[in-house]
């Protein structure tokens, strides 16, 4: 099983819930459910591109995000372009996509400021999805996990009481959010993070605070967590290092992770099954 992975460092982030902030080329459509942007008719010079505010260095956010899909059975390729305010560029091609969603992380050109960010070259015409975008600082991998990584799931029932009856009527209110734990020791690591064990109990308060980030959007600062059974947009709900006395450079830790659901979730969201 591979150790958990966890996005860090959100510089700029569009999360599709209004297709009003990009700008369509002839002929491009985008719409948004509030959740997922569907887009159609790019060419390899006409599609939906943004500007990115904050002048972000590609030096502090060397990486790129993004979560696609084909619209429908019919596998697709599309581009992102990245515009430099220097006049470079970069272009990035989203691979194989089909109807299940799939991540796609991209290295940018060093040492430049993003300047506007382009879905375009679609390969086969018709409508793909797209949940997000965003640039960011790096992707962590938990040193060690330790415990079953857990998955809570509840449903709120209420139970009313009726005088005289026995048992009550249940009322269904919905479901709560997922919440994810797991438990493990924080020790230093030089691959693929270069960090001591006092450093990495310092990066996950960081992780906590940047939630209070307020996006473009209005929502908070979520990170993209991954497992091998888990793929979600998560805020960092509780941590909790610990030291242990008589170590050095080893304490342990544990985590819960939130789901940041931003519509409600459906049947059809499950990952690798058609329910």
């Amino acid at each position: 099983m591979a150790l958990p992975t966890l996005t860090r460092g959100i510089g700029w982030r569009d999360d599709m819930i209004s297709a009003s902030l990009w700008t369509l080329d002839s002929g491009v459509s985008l719409t948004s459910d509030g959740d997922i942007g569907t887009l159609s008719g790019t060419t390899s010079t006409n599609g939906a591109s943004q500007t990115v505010p904050g002048s972000l260095n590609t030096s502090i956010y060397p990486q790129l995000l993004c979560r696609a899909a084909s619209g429908d059975s019919t596998t697709r390729t599309l581009d992102i372009r990245v515009n430099y305010t220097g006049g470079g560029t970069d272009t990035f091609t989203m691979t194989g996509l089909g109807t299940s969603a799939q991540i796609f992380r991209f290295t940018l050109m060093a040492g430049q400021i993003i300047s506007t960010v382009k879905f375009q070259n679609q390969s086969v015409a018709g409508s793909l999805l797209i949940d997000f975008i965003f640039p960011f600082k790096e992707l962590l991998t938990f040193p060690t996990v330790l415990t079953p990584i857990g998955l809570n799931k509840q449903r709120l029932i209420v139970e009313l009481p009726i005088l005289g009856r026995e048992g009550g009527v249940l009322q269904d209110l919905g479901s709560l959010s997922p919440e994810f734990t797991f438990t493990g020791s924080l020790i230093s690591t030089t691959s693929p993070n270069n960090y001591t064990a006092d450093q990495w109990w310092q990066i996950l308060i960081g992780v906590m605070l940047e939630t209070g980030t307020v996006q473009a959007d209005g929502n908070p600062t979520w990170q993209w967590l991954t497992t091998d059974q888990i793929q979600a947009k998560v805020i960092l709900k509780n941590y909790q290092p610990r030291e242990v006395m008589g170590r050095t450079q080893y304490w342990d830790y544990s985590v819960l992770f939130k789901q940041f659901d931003v519509i409600g979730e459906k049947t059809s969201n499950l990952l690798g099954i058609s329910y």
